[in-house]
């Protein structure tokens, strides 16, 4: 099979599908449509792709199931998916990790970015923070770079993997601190550890925070992000603070394989960008500290490759051996 640039690819794919008749297309959906994730049931991918899952089902009268395949950042749900029996009726639900972050943590990756996903359309965007245990004396970013500056012996913390990790590791170069890092297996485990003191700092989906928060054993310090997040209104991003490079995006998207008849994606993301802004559907994400998206798949493509280059190169100035 040919290969081609990832955002080249979507906008050729766009073309045909402006350009061929509609009569040469068979009907679609034929099948019931599955939606695999990289994820167990319970957090905001699973939630994001239920709704969808639903919102699908109803709008094209076919039935539409959620398949949960996590493990191993992502790239066991990849291979389910790629191995697909019927992948004209067989989709992605993913965090952007498994596209951005992926190929530049692993040295060798099942699939090819580039070549066999195809964007269909973002779904929601995340709400990622820095927090900490809540007798940590730091109220705010500044508080803690003090701190890694002049106690870096004194500050112990975790990451969820993958590009949050890299962004503050990041701002450890920047301001050359060397704080502890400690590994764990479960994030829920470090955010456990967090609450009881054990470690000072976690960087972390707001959605796995949030009941500790609302308890008073947390606190927030900022955001990964470039402006505010309408699910923490109060807390500054790290923009804001002064450390823009920190920012990220961490998104939800829908793919499809490559191959994919063009006409199908377009009109997944037409009915998906309308069902995501079903009142329901969108309280039940911002709920979930979700902000709910939709677009073309120019807008996701877009949105893929400006990412990986720019962990690329954050990668590079961190320098090796930094998963």
């Amino acid at each position: 099979m040919r290969r081609f640039s990832f955002i080249g690819g979507v906008c050729a794919a766009l073309a045909v599908a402006l350009v061929a008749p509609s009569s040469a297309a068979p009907p679609w959906p034929s099948a019931a449509i599955t939606l695999i994730t990289p994820a167990p049931p319970g957090g905001a991918i699973d939630l994001t792709a239920r709704i969808v899952a639903d919102g699908l089902a109803a709008q094209l009268g076919q039935s539409v199931r959620v398949d949960p395949r996590p493990g191993a950042d992502g790239i066991l749900a990849a291979q389910a998916f790629l191995s697909a029996n019927d992948p004209d009726h067989t989709f992605l639900v993913t965090f952007g990790g498994l596209l951005v972050s992926n190929p530049v943590t692993h040295d060798k990756l099942p699939y090819d970015v580039s070549s066999d996903f195809v964007p269909v359309v973002l779904l929601a965007t995340d709400t990622i923070v820095i927090c900490a245990a809540a007798e940590f004396p730091a109220e705010s970013l500044g508080d803690l770079i003090r701190e890694m500056r002049t106690r870096p012996d004194a500050v112990r913390w975790s990451s969820a993997p993958g590009e949050p990790k890299l962004r503050f590791l990041g701002l450890l170069k920047q301001i050359e601190a060397r704080p502890l890092f400690v590994p764990y297996k479960s994030l829920n485990q470090a955010v456990i550890d967090l609450s009881a003191g054990r470690i000072e700092v976690v960087v972390a989906p707001l959605a796995v925070v949030r009941s500790q928060l609302q308890s008073g054993k947390l606190r927030l310090l900022a955001t990964l992000a470039a402006e505010r997040s309408p699910a923490a209104p109060n807390v500054p991003s790290v923009t804001e603070a002064g450390y823009p490079r920190m920012a990220m995006l961490p998104f939800i998207g829908l793919f499809a394989r490559s191959g994919t008849p063009p006409e199908v994606g377009a009109r997944l993301a037409r009915e998906i960008t309308t069902l995501l802004f079903n009142p329901a559907a969108e309280q039940a994400l911002r709920n979930a500290g979700l902000k709910p998206i939709g677009g073309s798949p120019q807008a996701l493509g877009a949105v893929v490759g400006e990412k990986l280059r720019e962990n690329r190169e954050l990668a590079r100035v961190v320098g090796p051996g930094w998963q």
